[in-house]
């Protein structure tokens, strides 16, 4: 039967009842025990650390990996997964994350790294059972298996492949270039089983964390590339949310120069996705909207800046990417500001930005929400009269002042960031810059002080001396 839908049995605590599990692993004469016994594994290890940890420890993996030459079908499916489960990453280390690095364009008059970090799954497991694992020669099996076995032996192939590359030592990782892992698995995404090509796709992402590894991938990276992206419109729902972590991530680590092909895929996903299926195709359609302008006009053409509009608009838990994405298709991109305007971008962005600000100073929980609310403002404001004026309307200014306020002394990156987005959305509006003056006028602030502050760089310090001239000298 299938392990994943087994029962999870109970704790393997009692003195040596894990060894009894594994005794009949070594019944060579009888397959079915040893099937049964593997099973057994699968299913208590399945979402059980502490049975996983008892198992690594009792001697397991060294003689599941022995028994992936098995002849028997049932017997090898059964082991495949066992090994499968045993080396999955904690749930410490889920959370954890691994951090990926990926850019939002943080005002027009330039670009910096982004401050966040995404989730992709890319963490460390159980190094005992991952070790053991490989210096048994299981990567080798594994992919022998990749070549020859059943689809489900494929599936739990790939799962378990999956989790011994999100070893970030290296140790394991360096089987990942020696043992030919990518060959099958990307005939794996090509022509496997909606599951199996989930699995194939999530090693694809936890492979891409070295430049060994992305060396390796890049010998096929318009095959990967164009798999991920037939993904997005033929995969399951999880294998679509998959494929666009991956296109994100293999954006974001420069894997592929060629990326226009996945817009129209991203955007349909972020129009019927879930929430976690929506943060990743709009961190995908972030990075690659960074810095290419031909993207920026095919992300307009097939709707995307409306798409992210609503996800804003909406309040949904991808709205933080959603600002970041439209930050970037709307910098240095008049085609884009129009169609934010027309959207009703601005109005909406204040609206969050509001919300966020009621009960005082971004704290961890929303600081990089708040963030890319404010570029994301001024990207689409800036150089754009019109644009200027519908923030005045919408009462933009006040918040922005506000939290210029809280900032002092406390981020100096926020302090900047809003100083930017002041100098740059008031530069052809008067009633903006009359805002500017009505906000210093009744604030609890001083804009001489802000001057003297010794941590702002000097664009920054510039930029304030340009807004304080909007105020009159006896308001400051």
């Amino acid at each position: 039967g299938d392990a994943h839908s087994q029962p999870q049995v109970s704790m393997l605590r009692p003195p040596g009842m894990a060894e009894n599990v594994i005794s009949l692993l070594h019944r060579n004469d009888q397959t079915e025990l040893q099937t049964q016994g593997a099973l057994m594994i699968a299913a208590t290890c399945g979402q059980n650390e502490e049975n996983r940890r008892v198992v690594v420890a009792a001697g397991a993996v060294d003689i599941l990996v022995n028994l992936l030459t098995s002849t028997d079908p049932e017997l090898l499916e059964a082991s495949t997964k066992a090994l499968a489960n045993l080396l999955k990453p904690t749930q410490s280390q889920i959370n954890k994350g691994s951090p990926l690095a990926s850019t939002v364009r943080m005002g027009a008059d330039r670009q910096s790294s982004s401050a966040d970090d995404l989730n992709m799954s890319s963490i460390n497991l159980n190094e005992g059972a991952g070790a053991k694992f490989c210096r048994a020669g299981g990567v080798e099996k594994l992919v022998e298996l990749l070549k020859r076995g059943s689809q489900r032996v494929k599936e739990a192939a790939a799962t378990a492949l999956a989790n011994v590359l999100t070893d970030s030592t290296g140790a394991n990782r360096n089987k990942f270039l020696t043992a030919g892992v990518l060959e099958p698995i990307t005939l794996l995404l090509k022509h496997g089983e909606p599951l199996a090509q989930e699995k194939a796709t999530t090693v694809l992402i936890n492979a891409m964390r070295d430049d060994e590894s992305l060396a390796q991938m890049r010998s096929k990276k318009d095959l990967i590339f164009g798999l991920l992206v037939h993904q997005l419109t033929t995969g399951t729902p999880n294998g679509q949310e998959l494929a666009a972590a991956a296109i994100w991530k293999a954006c974001a680590m420069g894997l592929t120069a060629n990326t226009r092909g996945a817009i129209p895929g991203l955007i349909s996903l972020l129009k019927t996705g879930d929430q976690i299926a929506q943060t990743q195709a709009a961190g995908a359609l972030r990075s690659t909207c960074v810095t290419d302008y031909d993207n920026k006009l095919e992300f307009n053409r097939e709707g995307g800046v409306k798409a992210l509009v609503d996800v804003i608009r909406a309040r949904s838990g991808a709205a933080e990417q959603a600002c970041a994405a439209i930050a970037n298709s709307c910098a240095s991109c008049p085609e884009n500001q129009t169609a934010a305007r027309h959207a009703g971008a601005v109005s909406t962005l204040v609206d969050l930005l509001k919300s966020h600000l009621r009960t005082g100073l971004p704290d961890e929980s929303n600081l990089t929400l708040v963030k890319f609310v404010v570029v994301a403002i001024r990207n689409i404001c800036v150089d754009n009269w019109e644009l200027q004026e519908e923030l005045y309307r919408c009462n933009g200014i006040p918040p922005l002042m506000d939290l210029l306020w809280s900032c002092a002394g406390v981020s100096t990156e926020v302090l900047e960031l809003v100083i930017s987005t002041l100098y740059h959305v008031s530069t052809l509006s008067e009633n903006v810059q009359s805002a500017i003056r009505c906000a210093v006028r009744y604030s609890r602030g001083s804009l001489p002080m802000l001057l003297q502050d010794q941590g702002l760089q000097q664009g920054a310090r510039e930029m304030l001396a340009n807004v304080a001239k909007f105020v009159d000298r006896t308001d400051i």
